[in-house]
């Protein structure tokens, strides 16, 4: 190891020589890889964590949003445009992101967004 204590050296791409220390000013953290993965392979002893279960994610457009909630595509594009800009009263979902189509929507947050509002 060259240079300060827990710096790396490596060579770039272009041939330059980089330090790990050099783009932050301080060291990366050091990692026992083996130990790591003997515990991701189960080798060794520690909590039990069962695997998460996620639903799918599941993107819907406006025309969708529209048939999910009775309502215009016209009215769903109206509160997506306020939810983007900061200022929907309802809360209603931020676009996961936008397309040239138009907005797109994660279809868990739609509906957890409809069943709170018809609940209030």
């Amino acid at each position: 190891m060259n240079g300060a204590a827990g710096s790396v050296r490596a060579t770039t791409r272009l041939g330059r020589s980089a330090s790990s220390t050099q783009a932050t000013g301080k060291p990366l953290p050091s990692f026992d890889f083996d130990a790591l993965l003997e515990r991701a392979r189960g080798d060794t002893p520690g909590p039990a964590v069962p695997p998460k279960r996620r639903r799918p994610l599941t993107l819907v457009g406006v025309s969708e949003v529209a048939a999910m909630l009775g309502c215009s595509k016209q009215n769903v594009s109206q509160m997506a445009r306020r939810s983007a800009a900061g200022v929907s009263r309802s809360g209603f979902p931020k676009p996961h992101t936008v397309t040239s189509a138009g907005p797109v929507f994660d279809r868990r947050k739609i509906e957890d967004w409809h069943a709170a509002r018809d609940a209030a």
